[in-house]
C-alpha cells in the first residue's frame, strides 16, 4: 500500500535530491525553506533552507541545524543547511541506525561551508570538518562514522599539495581527522585525486566516492571507485572489459548496499555488452559484488530502456532496489512508475499500483510524479518525495505555486 505521509505544509520542492532516513523508515531528514510553515516561528531566518526531522509515526517536525544553544547553527546572516552534503545526491548516509544523529553542512554571509553531526539525544552539535578549512559536506555510516570532504589547504597530516578537495575520516569519539589518500592503480605516490561524493557501507567497512582525477581514472575526467576502507585499496565501479571505468559514473548516480557487496549504478554506457550506448538513454544497472556479476533494471521486454531514472535506493543486504523510471517499464504510459526489484526472486514489481493494477492517484486525483526513494534496511518500507501538478508527468515543478500536495509518501508491504 501506498500513502501520503504526515508532511510538511507548503510547497517542499527545495528538498529535491535532500534527505535521507534511518534503517527502518521511522524518520525522515530533509531538506525546507519555509521555516515558519513547519515549526510555527520564523527565528529570523525568512526564507532560509534549513534541515529539518520528522517522525514518521507522529508526524512530528523539529529543527536539526541548530548549535548547542538552539540557535541557528552557524549563526551569522542567512544561514543555510543541507542534509550531508550540499545538494546532497542519491541515497546517501545522513543519519545512523537508529536516527539520533544527523550529519548536515551549514554555511552563512561570510562564512565557509562546514560539516557537522547533530546528536538528537543530548542536543548537542559537533564540527566534524576543520574549523578553518571550507567543506562540501559530511555522510555518516549507520554506525556513525564520519566521512567528509575538505577542499585542502596543505594541512598538517594532509596530502603536500594545496588542491585540488580531498576526503577524511574522523574518530567520533576523539575527533582524530584522518586524510583518505588515493594511489594510482600501478603503484607509485599519492595523487591529488579530486574526491567527493561518498557514500559508505552501514559499518563503514566500504566506500564509494567519485574521483575527479584524470591520473587515477585512466585518462576520463572522473570516475566512480569502491574502497576497501581498513586497506585503503580500491577499484573501479563497473570497469570495462578495457579496465577503463564505464562512461557517466558519477558517485551521485550510486546507492550502496548496507553490506558494501551490492550497488545500484546509473552510467550511460552499456557496460553489459562492453560498449557504449547508441539509444541515448541511461542505464540503471544492479552490481553484486560478491557474485562479479551485474544486469539492468529498467531494461523493457523489447530491449528498449526506460528514461527518467530519478533516484533510486538498495536495501541492506542488497536484496531489494527501489528506484523510480517512467512506466513504459511495465507496459503503461504517461506516467511516473516508483517500482522495488528483488535479486533473490529476480522480481519486479510497480509499488504505485492499486489493487486492481491501476496506477495511484492522490489527493488531487492526479498521478503523484516521484523522485528520490528511500528504502528501509529489510526492504519493506519505502519512503518517496512525491508531487501532483496538471500537464507534467516526470519531476517537480521549478515553481512551487504549480506544486500540488508536494511531501512524502510511504509504502509498506
Amino acid at each position: 500500500r501506498i500513502g501520503r505521509m504526515a508532511a510538511p505544509g507548503g510547497p517542499v520542492s527545495d528538498t529535491v535530491g535532500g534527505f535521507g532516513m534511518d534503517a527502518a523508515a521511522s524518520c525522515v531528514v530533509f531538506r525546507h525553506n519555509a521555516h515558519t510553515a513547519l515549526v510555527g516561528t520564523d527565528d529570523g531566518l525568512g526564507f532560509s533552507q534549513q534541515v529539518y526531522h520528522l517522525d514518521v509515526a507522529t508526524g512530528v517536525i523539529a529543527r536539526v541545524s541548530l548549535d548547542d544553544n538552539g540557535k541557528p547553527n552557524p549563526g551569522g546572516t542567512k544561514p543555510e543547511s543541507h542534509p550531508g552534503w550540499y545538494n546532497g545526491g542519491a541515497a546517501m548516509r545522513v543519519v545512523n541506525s537508529d536516527c539520533s544523529r544527523v550529519a548536515f553542512t551549514s554555511t552563512a554571509t561570510g562564512v565557509k561551508s562546514k560539516g557537522y553531526v547533530r546528536d538528537l539525544k543530548s542536543k548537542t552539535t559537533t564540527l566534524v570538518s576543520f574549523a578553518d578549512g571550507s567543506s562540501n559536506g559530511v555522510v555518516l555510516s549507520f554506525g556513525g562514522i564520519p566521512v567528509f570532504q575538505d577542499f585542502n589547504e596543505g594541512r598538517a597530516g594532509g596530502p603536500p599539495w594545496t588542491a585540488p578537495m580531498e576526503l577524511w575520516t574522523a574518530d567520533p569519539t576523539t575527533g582524530t581527522r584522518t586524510w583518505l589518500s588515493w594511489t594510482p592503480q600501478g603503484g607509485g605516490a599519492a595523487v591529488p585525486s579530486g574526491a567527493q561524493k561518498p557514500h559508505l557501507s552501514d559499518s563503514g567497512t566500504w566506500l564509494i566516492a567519485e574521483l575527479g582525477s584524470s591520473a587515477l581514472c585512466l585518462g576520463k575526467a572522473k570516475c566512480a571507485v569502491r574502497r576497501e576502507m581498513a586497506t585503503g585499496k580500491w577499484d573501479f565501479v563497473a570497469a570495462r572489459a578495457d579496465g577503463k571505468p564505464a562512461a557517466g559514473s558519477s558517485a551521485v548516480d550510486i546507492a550502496l548496499s548496507g553490506d558494501g557487496m551490492s550497488m545500484i549504478f546509473k552510467s550511460s554506457d552499456d557496460i553489459l555488452n562492453d560498449g557504449e550506448d547508441t539509444q541515448g538513454k541511461s542505464h540503471l544497472y544492479y552490481i553484486d559484488f560478491a557474485n562479479k556479476g551485474a544486469w539492468a533494471l529498467n531494461q523493457k521486454q523489447d530491449g528498449s530502456f526506460a528514461s527518467d531514472l530519478v533516484g533510486f535506493d538498495i536495501s541492506a543486504d542488497g536484496r531489494y532496489a527501489a528506484f523510480v523510471a517512467d512506466d513504459s517499464l511495465i507496459g503503461l504510459s504517461g506516467g511516473s512508475g516508483l517500482f522495488r526489484y528483488d535479486a533473490q526472486l529476480d522480481k519486479l514489481e510497480a509499488l504505485n499500483l492499486d489493487a486492481s493494477g491501476k496506477p495511484y492517484q492522490g489527493p488531487f486525483a492526479l498521478r503523484p510524479s516521484f523522485l528520490s526513494p528511500r528504502i528501509s534496511a529489510d526492504g519493506k518500507r519505502v519512503i518517496v518525495l512525491a508531487s501532483e501538478f496538471p500537464g507534467k508527468s516526470h519531476g517537480l515543478s521549478s515553481t512551487p505555486a504549480d506544486d500540488k500536495d508536494t511531501g512524502f509518501y510511504l509504502w509498506e508491504e
